[in-house]
């Protein structure tokens, strides 16, 4: 089969296996790695590792586990809080007696990726994203339903919250509450300390990201085609009617301060004003590439970039949708995993893959590899 429809295929696969509701342990959504970037250093995870490098220079300042260290883990999503980087894995299940699949939480030093603690309590399930952290909390979901609280310091369990299904988003921390989307096609808020609802707001279909917060309002999409704006407060619908797409969307909306845009899983990009949902664009975007990632602004807000689930990165004139540039996929490019972007700098990872991060400079003219990792072996 063609490498190049792999990550297609296996993302229809993966949708076909939320709408038939299978189980946690044949279908996961933990097939993509995830970085986040901070004080000059990115932390990425890439399935066997989770790795520090120089932002500027890619070069790797620490790695675990360490080389020549090995653990029966699969590494694919990094968070930061208070210096310390959230490593979390999945330890897969087999063995005599059988053993379950179990979600790993790990928290190691930003500063030399030593261990500070870990939870390797079996949770029947692994957690699909990324935590979010604040007041001394860590809150993350499980794709056995649960929201856990965590106490950053020492791992501990502060509270746990249950939802009707799998939940695959990172939270959104915003004061004392937390907004957490599940695939049982709810968006709950809790209230951070406690983890007692504050109120819940149902879609006609599942949620797979968090939501974007803008002045008071909540912006999310879902799987029923449709975007929503919600207020802060008690998560009553806050346009007239929510914007009905094309498509299923799964990433979160990226914003401007005045435009929402938004991305469907068959790669149509829509710009909608946020205080009506009325779309800015004569016509939105059609990218003919699957994507689940998040639209990400430049740093001027003057183009948008998108990356699709076959390896490739579009930038659109975010003023009228054109498409500005691209750059292939595909091949030993691989999948995009993740995209993240600090002023003029995209950093990304990739799957199927010779390098699993990526720094490319970019602009409305194109765009320009800076470094990767691991780099390229001279012969």
């Amino acid at each position: 089969m063609n490498k190049k429809i792999l990550p297609a295929l296996g993302l229809l696969l993966l949708l076909a296996g939320i709408l038939s509701g299978c189980s946690s342990s044949s279908i996961r959504a933990t097939n993509w790695t995830d970085l986040t970037v901070d004080n000059g250093v990115v932390y990425a995870a890439d399935l066997q590792h989770v790795v520090a490098l120089n932002a500027e220079t890619g070069e790797q300042i620490w790695i675990y586990p360490r080389d020549g260290e090995s653990l029966r883990e699969i590494f694919y999503n990094v968070a930061l809080f208070d210096g310390t980087v959230l490593a979390v894995s999945f330890e897969p299940g087999g063995g005599l007696p059988p053993r379950p699949p179990n979600g790993v939480l790990r928290a190691l030093s930003a500063a030399d990726g030593q261990t500070v603690w870990a939870d390797r309590v079996a949770r029947s399930g692994d957690f699909a994203a990324a935590g979010a952290a604040s007041d001394g909390l860590l809150v993350i979901g499980n794709s056995n339903g649960q929201v856990y609280a965590f106490r950053t310091q020492t791992g501990a369990e502060a509270w746990s919250f249950t939802t009707g299904g799998r939940v695959w988003a990172s939270p959104l921390i915003l004061d004392s509450a937390v907004y957490v989307a599940s695939l049982d096609h709810k968006l709950y808020a809790i209230d951070l300390q406690t983890g007692q609802q504050r109120w819940v707001f149902q879609a006609d279909g599942a949620i797979l990201a968090p939501p974007l917060a803008l002045d008071g309002r909540l912006y999310i999409g879902a799987f029923d085609n449709r975007v929503y704006a919600l207020h802060q407060e008690d998560g009553t619908p806050a346009w007239p009617a929510p914007f009905e797409g094309e498509g299923w969307f799964w990433a979160q909306p990226s914003t401007d301060g005045t435009t929402i845009y938004a991305a469907d899983v068959n790669g149509v990009v829509y710009a909608l004003d946020a205080e009506s949902g009325a779309p800015r664009w004569e016509v939105p975007a059609r990218l003919e590439e699957p994507v689940r990632l998040k639209p990400l602004l430049s740093a001027d807000n003057s183009f948008l970039l998108v990356g699709s689930d076959l390896g490739t990165l579009f930038a659109l004139d975010a003023a009228d949708g054109h498409l500005l540039w691209s750059i292939q996929g595909g091949g030993k490019q691989g999948q995009l995993a993740s995209l993240v972007i600090h002023d003029d700098v995209v950093y990304l990872t990739r799957l199927y893959s010779e390098h699993s991060v990526e720094a490319l400079r970019v602009s409305r003219e194109g765009g320009e590899t800076l470094w990767q990792y691991p780099p390229v072996q001279s012969e």
